[in-house]
């Protein structure tokens, strides 16, 4: 029968992202088939808990996980119990040292739409910023979440920066949950707070240029995307780029590169020596030059530059 298709009304769901840190390491000591044994192993244990929170997988990418859960404390539970379980695996034996597995978790809670099984909207969205935002071993998500829980269902957690949103011109708080203390075992109610949203800064401007393309993104912007592929904002059509190889947030009168792709981004800011990120952040300065996936002195055509230009 025809007719119009129907519109899928969003839900409230906690979508959360783990990642294994430094997941290279293991194709470097093991090959891909010694790698991908570990990287399976520790994704079952993570799928694991999800199941043990009333939660299920949505898809795994690679060294990465996405789930789903019904309701905000069981998100939060099973953020703090995938680090723990995956700590006390025992090594992996390697030379010269043994690996040890760990995590890089991301999650929010807030509407999303389904569709197909996947899950869509500004929450998944959230959650995928955030697994890019940890370093190994952190959990990352956003205050609004925490204010979701029954007090006995409260972490101890660290206010770390404001971000920008889309649509909330004053910011989100990032946390870090602190699943390693003794009081998030004992599910403390103290929270570490910075005060209060920091005044919004639109005269803040990111330029990029890229061959004869020109890009200008004013302080309203919350975040943007590179990469090769044809939906990032700015699309790097080269091989050494990853699919969705970056990043770039506003912080309130900052911005911030955040690498998430297989071959690093090579960071050179005028007048200094280049960096080599690998999922890890850098705060841009005022002008310089980015590679993405090769070094900046290889091809000056494949290269971004940029400019933090402050509108006063």
């Amino acid at each position: 029968m025809g007719g119009e298709p129907m519109t899928r009304q969003p839900r409230n769901v906690g979508i959360l992202f783990a990642d294994i840190a430094g997941s290279m390491r293991l194709y470097e000591a093991f090959g891909n088939r010694g790698a991908l044994a570990a990287i399976e192993m520790c994704l079952g244990v993570i799928s694991n808990v999800v199941s043990q929170h009333k939660g299920f997988v949505v898809k795994t990418i690679g060294d990465e996980i996405m789930a789903c859960f019904p309701d905000p404390a069981e998100t939060w539970s099973a953020a703090v119990q995938s680090q723990r379980k995956v700590e006390a695996l025992p090594p992996l034996p390697a030379s010269p040292t043994p690996i040890r597995l760990s995590l890089r978790v991301g999650f929010d809670y807030g509407a999303a739409i389904e569709n197909n099984g996947d899950f869509f909207g500004t929450t998944v969205n959230l959650a995928a910023r955030r697994v890019q935002l940890a370093r190994r071993g952190q959990i990352i998500t956003t205050a609004p979440g925490l204010a979701l829980l029954p007090p006995a269902h409260r972490f101890l957690t660290r206010g770390l920066d404001w971000v920008a949103v889309k649509g909330k011109p004053e910011g989100v708080q990032v946390l870090e949950l602190l699943w390693q203390q003794e009081e998030a075992t004992n599910r403390s109610t103290t929270v570490e707070f910075m005060p209060t949203a920091p005044k919004a800064e639109p005269g803040v401007e990111l330029h990029l240029s890229h061959g004869l393309r020109r890009w200008v993104f004013d302080g309203r912007s919350a975040s943007l995307s590179v990469g090769r592929e044809d939906s990032n904002d700015v699309v790097i059509p080269h091989s050494s780029a990853s699919r969705n190889h970056a990043t770039l947030e506003r912080r309130r009168d900052r911005w911030v590169l955040i690498d998430h792709s297989s071959n690093g981004t090579f960071l050179r800011p005028n007048g200094e020596g280049e960096m080599h990120l690998r999922r890890e952040e850098f705060t841009l300065g005022r002008e310089g030059t980015i590679g993405f996936g090769q070094p900046t002195g290889v091809s000056q055509a494949d290269c971004v530059q940029f400019a933090v230009v402050r509108k006063d």
